[in-house]
């Protein structure tokens, strides 16, 4: 929980912001510290890392099942904020109620690009169903780093075998949403109309259409060889699910019984972790290396921090801060 030293902190940000101009920086940090009572794990905001990126929708809700306006919707908010921020799109699936993205962030702004893009999703759908709650749940996006060949195998594939794992068709390619198959990967393309709802046509802003294309992530691998593997880890991971229905009791949804409405929900809860990164099965040297190198950018923003609370305002804290650098413009070592 945060201590009462950061609820106090974040109350006087709060409040003198909103006195002098209104610092959008300082008000939301402080409402988020807040609304919410915590703090996350410190993160490495690195350029050029991959992503599984992952959110879902307020209990559980099916406000992304897929019809066309929410698939044009989230296609061309996708491709908006992709373009803005430098973002690549690897490969992608949007299910009842919720969303996987693997991506790579050439510039060092996946915070920038997950804020906009998720608050006009969430403004679009609200207008769509003229929906009065919220439309994502309380949690922060899951941003896994893909440090191996491996982890970015198995996170594609683990992307595309989501319907199929959900018991909700027996083949990734029978799936009726948005989804990126194996075959797809740094190929296909999207030009995306602006959608009518929400976006103001007479506002320069909003373009008239853009242009979404998948590319292949940059980790050692031909794209040959990067289809195949990730072609053959979504068999394997189908088949898994197969089995696992099938020893349940359990049969897979047929694709035309999964009409559904956006007043439904799913009725039992995802299994939730929160993983900062992933290397892939059998990585264990990866792994020790990795977690090794997280704890010491922790540890060193954690002192940092201490340091900076106590107002020494010179302190330098480790490569690849984001939330202090973005917020207080804090000194950071170079990376």
């Amino acid at each position: 929980m945060v201590g009462e030293k950061w609820r106090q902190f974040a109350r006087h940000r709060q409040g003198e912001a909103r006195e002098n101009g209104g610092n959008l920086r300082h008000v939301a940090v402080a409402q988020c510290v807040l609304s919410t009572g915590l703090m996350s794990q410190p993160r490495e905001i690195v350029r050029g890392r991959i992503y599984l990126v992952t959110r879902r929708t307020v209990m559980g809700f099916f406000l992304l099942r897929p019809c066309p306006q929410v698939k044009q919707f989230f296609l061309y908010t996708l491709a908006l904020y992709a373009r803005r921020y430098g973002i690549k799109i690897h490969a992608f699936v949007v299910m009842f109620n919720h969303i996987h993205i693997v991506l790579t962030d050439t510039r060092g702004c996946l915070p920038n690009f997950l804020r906009d893009f998720d608050r006009v999703m969430a403004l679009g759908i609200k207008k769509f169903y003229q929906w009065r709650g919220e439309v994502w749940d309380g949690q922060q996006p899951s941003c896994v780093a893909l440090m191996t060949p491996m982890a970015v195998v198995e996170k594609l594939a683990y992307t595309m075998a989501n319907p199929v794992q959900a018991g909700l068709v027996s083949k990734a390619e029978q799936w009726p949403g948005l989804i990126v198959l194996p075959a797809a990967l740094g190929i296909e393309s999207w030009d995306v109309e602006r959608p009518n709802m929400y976006f103001d046509p007479t506002n320069p802003q909003w373009p008239a259409q853009e242009r979404l294309e998948l590319t292949m992530p940059q980790h050692y691998l031909t794209d040959e060889e990067l289809r195949a593997k990730v072609a053959q880890e979504l068999e394997r991971l189908e088949q898994a699910a197969h089995e696992r229905f099938k020893g349940a009791g359990q049969p897979i949804a047929k694709p035309r019984g999964l009409r559904v409405t956006h007043k439904q929900r799913a009725r039992s809860a995802e299994r939730r972790g929160n993983p900062t990164f992933a290397v892939g099965k059998g990585q264990t040297e990866a792994y020790r290396q990795v977690s090794a190198g997280v704890k010491r950018f922790r540890s060193k923003y954690r002192e940092a921090l201490r340091r900076w609370q106590e107002g020494e305002r010179q302190v330098q804290f480790p490569a690849h801060t984001w939330q202090m650098s973005w917020l207080h413009r804090v000194q950071v070592e170079p990376g």
